[in-house]
């Protein structure tokens, strides 16, 4: 075993080193330990894209950077007081690990933290669901300050819900899923405020011309006899912020144009045009016709079918998780989200519990963890019961009419989203305690595997053997004793390896993968070396490797690519490879193997350490 040496007597770009290849959760908690720490923490630069505060029972902080994510819950203890300016525990959701901080934090204070570690700009969204009436409005506003979208549930008191919206009154977005107010000039207040989306429930003729928002939506129907009149206004004038409106119609027939434009003037919209209309807004429609308003400003109104009303809405969500709880409600409307042709890919991480995480594109994301008793999120999961899944953000049980287990849930999701591709699934601390085999039959094949050097060795040992046939393997620590075992891991033909752990040269020419990302430092002369086998026709598979050199002085060309005929790279095709690899490289030198395959050296600097790119361009 190599001799250990306490993180924070290493110099400080060492320490920084380290720092980059830990997980959001080990950073949130050594940025805790003093200033230093949180200062070293902060200059990587991380930065949240989306912050989420789901307020309940519970107080519930979803931080989301790139496409990790950590969760704080707070309040999660019944005996802790109601008042948020005290100090208060925080810990990691679904592991119920607490957090320490040097100094004593109330909520406010780890909001304060959060923002400036992560660097948080952009203002959170915040969910006020079941419960929240425990916490005093006043003080929240204090802590969380704006917010860029608010969502109120039906679960929620009318007087609760009008003391949210009395001290969280600018959002950008706001979400009510019911008219608290009495007296219809108050909720009218709230339509002609310039919101850049609203939803709400009931409406009124007034309600919909007074409306101020960008976009709108109102989930009650409405008849046909007051949307024609509702479009006679807009011609005429009214609200003139308007960009999109999505309503249904009161009819249990289709909806015709004689009915809805009566009087109103009006052209069909050419087929192709149709289509790209449809396409760029994301709407499925039988009829589009165009109007005009006097000022000159044109619209289309898209009309559907009762079924295709359905689809308009599910395909309008914002929320894919709406279309999961609306596929539970019957064979017919599985059908219904299945023909949508939403594509997703499914991520399982298993600790102490499971999660799963649903990813649609390259930022959509969703996810929730998996329970057996719906009134109680402490119990210890059995995966041989069936369980319920609750919603990360917001929290919230999922309802099913028959009882699913998780091999049951894993099938439906991947049948209405279409997910072709094997899941990803990660195994971290207190995973040990679900049997390999069991889960191996549940999950069936995997396509991304990661293991946390958190895991025993033996353990980690097992995974590898249950899981096979991979397309990608993150592997945090080497966990075996002979060299010649974790050489037999890099012979195997992945897609990708990422390896987090010590390895040599004879490693480096052993790997059989298209991808390969190394995170330990090598030496210049190392890589040089290896660049000198490649040269003579090792690694045939090789597409791209990315490593880290140790010299943190500079990256010379003599260095780096003594002995090896080179020739600069002309800068259009440059950034043209930096484009294509999304990388930022501003030194680049082309190399040829002896069977003629053309390759790249691009060094970039991350601000501690040179990373080198050889990218082979096949």
């Amino acid at each position: 075993m190599e001799p250990t040496v306490p993180l924070f007597r290493l110099p400080e770009n060492a320490i920084i080193h380290v720092l980059q290849n830990m997980d959001l959760k080990q950073l949130l908690t050594i940025s805790l330990v003093s200033t230093k720490t949180k200062r070293l923490v902060t200059s990587l630069g991380l930065r949240a894209c989306d912050v989420f505060i789901e307020i309940s029972r519970v107080i519930r902080l979803n931080v989301e950077i790139g496409g990790s994510r950590f969760v704080l819950d707070f309040y999660n203890d019944s005996n802790v007081q109601n008042d948020i300016t005290l100090p208060v525990d925080a810990f990691f959701q679904l592991e119920f690990k607490r957090i320490q901080s040097s100094t004593p934090f109330n909520f406010s204070d780890w909001m304060n933290h959060i923002r400036t570690t992560f660097f948080c700009i952009k203002s959170p969204s915040v969910c006020f669901d079941q419960s929240s009436e425990r916490f005093d409005i006043g003080s929240l506003k204090n802590a969380i300050g704006n917010v860029d979208n608010l969502s109120v549930t039906y679960e929620v008191t009318d007087v609760y819900t009008k003391e949210v919206l009395k001290y969280f009154n600018a959002p950008n977005e706001l979400y009510l899923e019911r008219n608290p107010f009495d007296e219809a000039c108050e909720i009218q207040k709230l339509f002609i405020q310039s919101f850049e989306w609203i939803e709400i429930d009931n409406h009124s003729l007034d309600d919909m011309l007074l409306v101020n928002s960008e976009k709108v939506n109102f989930w009650s129907p409405t008849t046909p006899k007051q949307f024609n009149r509702f479009v006679k206004h807009w011609v005429r004038g009214s609200n003139p912020r308007l960009q999109r409106m999505s309503v249904s119609i009161d009819i249990t027939d289709s909806v015709g144009r004689e009915v809805l434009l009566k009087g109103i003037q009006f052209v069909d919209v050419p087929e192709e045009e149709h289509q790209e209309i449809c396409q760029n807004n994301d709407v499925v429609c039988d009829h589009l016709v165009q109007i005009k308003r006097e000022d000159g400003t044109s619209a289309v109104i898209a009309m559907n079918r009762i079924e295709n009303v359905i689809i308009e809405v599910l395909r309008s969500t914002d929320h894919a998780e709406q279309l999961l709880i609306f596929s539970l409600v019957s064979t017919k409307a599985k059908n219904l989200v299945t023909s949508l042709g939403v594509r997703a890919r499914i991520f399982v991480e298993i600790y102490a519990g499971i999660s799963l995480s649903v990813r649609f594109g390259p930022r959509s994301l969703w996810g929730f963890g998996f329970r057996n008793d719906s009134n109680d999120q402490y119990a210890e999961l059995d995966i041989t019961r069936p369980m319920c899944p609750n919603y990360i953000f917001p929290y919230k049980i999922i309802q099913q009419s028959t009882p699913f287990y998780f091999s049951d849930w894993l099938d439906h999701i991947r049948t209405i989203f279409c997910c072709t591709e094997p899941p990803g699934v990660a195994f971290w601390q207190g995973s040990e305690r679900f049997e390999l085999e069991l889960l191996k039959n549940t999950i069936k094949n995997v396509s991304c595997l990661t293991i946390s050097d958190e895991i025993t060795d033996i353990q980690s040992k097992r995974i590898l053997n249950t899981f096979e046939n991979l397309n990608q393997l993150n592997l945090y620590g080497n966990p075996f004793e002979d060299t010649c075992q974790i050489q037999q891991i890099f012979i195997q033909n992945f897609g990708m390896i990422r390896y987090h752990d010590v390895y040599s040269l004879d490693d480096m020419l052993l790997v059989n993968s298209e991808k390969v990302k190394f995170w330990r430092r090598i030496s210049l002369k190392q890589f040089n070396q290896f660049l000198k086998h490649w040269i003579r026709g090792s690694n045939s598979r090789l597409q791209c490797m990315d490593l880290n050199i140790e010299d943190s002085e500079s990256v010379s060309r003599d260095m780096l690519l003594k002995g090896i005929q080179c020739v600069d790279v002309a800068k259009e095709e440059q950034l043209e490879i930096c484009r294509k690899h999304r990388i930022a490289s501003d030194y680049m030198v082309k190399i040829i193997r002896k069977d003629g395959t053309p390759a790249v050296i691009a060094t970039t600097n991350d601000g501690n350490y040179p990373n080198i790119h050889l990218i082979v361009l096949y």
